[in-house]
């Protein structure tokens, strides 16, 4: 096994994950060497560096990519690092999206400065925090500096992105939403939705896709991904479900719709501060255990659940007021487990990439597997806990999971 091979090889490894800084960055440069010298082909290094569990490697290869003018493999691995979980990975990747005049970063970049209007046309606020400010200058910076700038600004809203206005007001719409302050390591408060998303409001942005494309999708989806999950379902049975919880959303819909209504998927930690896990209460309504009265759950084992209709299994939103937060949040415990942006196994935001991989290679691979939390119609008692975590591969659809979203005024 050649150097530039057992490199690869070394980084390709799960144990990689783990490994030594000084070992790891050694074998990083062994492998940029190599691409400088033409032995390595970009898309190789690209690939691997770009989902790679450790930050190190990924800020390494951002920089390298920063430096090759004219590599179409570089530019796609700045647009997607734009919105890299690490904050100097992100902003590295912005200011070199502007100093390349890299144009197939700008949604990327509009991802990352909070999907405004207001970024579009350069503004600037100095409450923003590090990672929207680099994004918020990056796009004025292309928008002044791309022949075609003015194009993409009117291609931009004319594809939906001006909704966001309207949806939010001048920043936000927190209409239906509860604010959660900020507390004792939580330096920023948020809002969150008072009930999960429903089928009426899922399916209108299934509507907004069928007029303007797939211009909400998350950057890692799979190739030809169908954000359409009420296809299958009649308009009778649609109509029944208006008021109920969406399910059978993979990870990929819910961040598409969260991403369209210019919202967040809640991480790990704002879904428990939503249930009052940081007060030590058990369940969000409190410490007494779960009632029908509470949430839609499985209440024994013996209890049958055999239904294939969807409408006798979910409940509508927001008709189990005994189980509601004191701040009034409903439906966090039972009815649907819902989606959290925390990857499971560490809690810290995911960032799948699928692309043209086949599904099934995917399975066990654990950077895929999202914290999904709150127990469902299926669930036991036990599951209903705030504190319970489990997961679930993004790519996984299921009657028992649906989603809320989240808006950061301040940041995370």
């Amino acid at each position: 096994m050649t150097a530039i091979e057992a490199a690869m090889e070394f980084l390709r490894a799960g144990s990689s994950s783990v490994a030594p800084s000084p070992e790891l960055l050694a074998h990083v440069e062994e492998l940029v060497q190599a691409l400088r010298r033409g032995e390595l082909a970009p898309s190789d290094i690209w690939a691997v560096g770009a989902m790679h569990p450790r930050s190190e490697v990924r800020l390494a290869l951002v920089v390298e990519a920063a430096s090759r003018n004219g590599d179409e493999d570089a530019e796609a691995l700045i647009a997607w690092a734009v919105n890299d979980p690490d904050d100097t990975i992100a902003v590295t990747a912005a200011a070199a999206a502007a100093r390349r005049a890299d144009g197939g970063a700008l949604e990327g970049l509009f991802d990352a400065s909070g999907r405004s209007l207001a970024a579009l046309s350069g503004a600037r606020s100095a409450h923003a925090d590090l990672r929207r400010r680099a994004a918020v200058d990056s796009l004025h910076h292309l928008m002044s500096s791309l022949p075609n700038g003015e194009d993409v600004r009117r291609n931009l809203a004319w594809t939906g992105y001006d909704q966001r206005q309207s949806l939010r007001g001048r920043e936000f719409n927190t209409v239906e939403m509860v604010e959660i302050p900020a507390g004792p390591g939580a330096p920023y408060g948020f809002f969150i939705d008072t009930t999960p998303v429903t089928w009426r409001a899922y399916m209108e942005f299934v509507k907004a896709t069928e007029e303007h494309g797939p211009v909400w999708s998350h950057p890692g989806q799979p190739s030809g991904h169908d954000h359409h999950v009420g296809r299958r379902l009649s308009s009778q049975q649609l109509d029944r479900l208006a008021t109920h919880p969406v399910t059978g959303v993979t990870w990929f819909d819910a961040w598409a719709y969260a991403s369209w209504r210019g919202k967040k998927l809640p991480s790990a930690g704002q879904w428990e501060r939503a249930a009052g896990v940081l007060d030590k209460a058990e369940f969000p309504w409190g410490d007494a255990s779960p009632t029908p009265e509470n949430a839609r759950f499985l209440v024994s084992a013996g209890e049958a659940l055999h239904s294939a209709d969807l409408a006798e299994l979910t409940a509508e939103v927001g008709t189990h007021p005994a189980g509601a937060t004191p701040g009034g949040v409903h439906d966090l415990a039972g009815n649907v487990w819902e989606w959290t942006r925390s990857r499971a196994l560490d809690v810290q935001d995911i960032t799948p990439f699928i692309g043209a991989v086949d599904y099934g290679a995917t399975l066990g691979n654990w950077t895929l597997s999202a914290c999904i939390k709150g127990g469902g119609w299926s669930s036991g008692p036990d599951d209903l806990r705030g504190a319970v975590r489990a997961s679930k591969h993004v790519l996984q659809r299921g009657p028992e999971t649906g989603f809320r979203c989240v808006i950061e005024p301040h940041g995370e």
